[in-house]
């Protein structure tokens, strides 16, 4: 039987039973810009497909660190006005304060 939630009970049960997923696979799935695949109080894990010359935008955000892996493409990853190549496999945690922007210059998605 299939059972139908609002919203917030939907989010209440995610954040009290957690989330299991495969990740590579969601993210190498996902064709989405930005795809929410849970929220919890202190955490948020998000799937992104970036195409060619696509960026997330200049942000910073003041409480959080933020933790970005490549799955596949090549992102620059840009801290404070310092760019980072970061591949496939590879990872870049961007400090809370950081002013930072990630961008696909490759000419495949990035994911």
């Amino acid at each position: 039987m299939a059972h139908e939630f609002d919203t917030t009970t939907l989010r209440r049960m995610m954040t009290m039973h957690g989330y299991t997923g495969n990740i590579e696979r969601l993210t190498l799935d996902n064709e989405a810009f930005r795809k929410v695949l849970f929220t919890g109080k202190k955490l948020q894990l998000v799937v992104m497909s970036l195409l060619p010359n696509e960026e997330i935008g200049l942000e910073t955000h003041a409480h959080t660190d933020q933790f970005f892996r490549v799955e596949a493409g090549e992102a620059v990853v840009i801290m404070n006005g310092v760019e980072h190549r970061v591949g496939e496999d590879h990872v870049a945690v961007v400090p809370a304060g950081t002013e930072h922007n990630v961008i696909n210059r490759g000419k495949n998605t990035l994911k």
